[in-house]
């Protein structure tokens, strides 16, 4: 699933083509995605889009007459095609978006779990309107983060990916925060110190930096905007290396289930 830095990748990839442009019209050729498609996406017709951002793993496009929310699911991507490729197009290729330069946004989606709806006002948006401080936020900060773990007898990792904590991170990110901050992924949060937290504050944000800079990380399904693959899978210290050697110290790399998740670590590097 695409985490943050392939979110704010796609959403700085569009940025150009989009931002004070018009949406002329809609065409839907599948509704059926995680939420039905709203009714008013067909019914677009000359909106100007005043604003892009991203919040959490969601990605809003600020129209003059309310707002388009965007979430890629597991397998979603969107691209920036000349509008004379409207009639290339496959099974997957569910919405096009005809902008006022001649450009399409498309939205692809082979699992068909991801989210295109409208809304008056995306903060009231039930999915939204529980998020967790973003990570970039001043708001997410070692005081904040070490005040909400200290009241949490779970593992870290849960913590992690809990969007109502801190929204963004999923599994990719979660493993290699952990691993960067020397932290096992089952340590019970309110055993972490003051100095472990600020350490796991810094790192997430230096993580994800480092990847929105790389594109993301391409696992799967995701592919980047403009068709190039995220390269920050080949910085991926432990997510997906189960029996391989840990770059650190030779020994290898752990996988266990948390939550229904697959956990990644080096018991010789984390503690």
């Amino acid at each position: 699933m695409p985490e943050l830095p392939e979110v704010q990748s796609t959403l700085l990839s569009i940025y150009p083509y989009l931002i004070r442009k018009k949406i002329l019209f809609s065409v839907v050729r599948n509704s059926n995605l995680r939420l039905p498609i709203s009714r008013e996406i067909y019914k677009i017709k000359n909106y100007i889009i005043v604003d892009l951002f991203r919040k959490g793993k969601y990605l809003i496009i600020h129209l003059n007459y309310g707002y388009i929310i965007i979430h890629l699911g597991m397998s979603g991507n969107l691209c920036i095609l000349p509008n004379h490729q409207s009639n290339i197009f496959n099974n997957n290729d569910h919405i096009d978006l005809f902008i006022s330069n001649n450009k399409i946004l498309r939205y692809n989606d082979v699992r068909r779990f991801g989210l295109f709806v409208w809304v008056y006002d995306f903060s009231t948006f039930k999915f939204i309107s529980n998020l967790g401080p973003d990570p970039f936020s001043s708001k997410f900060s070692a005081i904040y983060f070490f005040s909400i773990l200290r009241q949490k007898k779970t593992f870290i990792k849960n913590c992690l990916m809990n969007q109502s904590i801190i929204s963004g991170l999923g599994n990719i990110y979660s493993n290699e925060c952990l691993f960067h901050a020397g932290i096992l992924p089952t340590r019970i949060s309110n055993t972490l110190s003051f100095y472990e937290v600020k350490k796991l504050v810094f790192i997430i944000k230096l993580v994800l930096k480092s990847s929105i800079k790389l594109g993301g990380t391409t696992i799967k399904n995701f592919i980047c905007t403009n068709r190039i693959f995220g390269l920050f899978y080949r910085n991926l210290y432990v997510y997906n290396r189960k029996n391989k050697k840990c770059y650190l110290c030779n020994n290898l790399i752990i996988s266990i289930i948390q939550n229904k998740r697959k956990s990644f670590f080096c018991d010789f590097c984390q503690y």
